[in-house]
């Protein structure tokens, strides 16, 4: 199942950072 897990840890990663780039666009982080 280690295909699995990193599946979901490369969406995490790209979720977190696509949240970290909306926040400095808002300027909300």
């Amino acid at each position: 199942m280690r295909g699995t897990m990193n599946v979901i840890t490369r969406l995490g990663r790209t979720m977190n950072e696509r949240l970290d780039a909306m926040a400095e666009v808002g300027g909300i982080g």
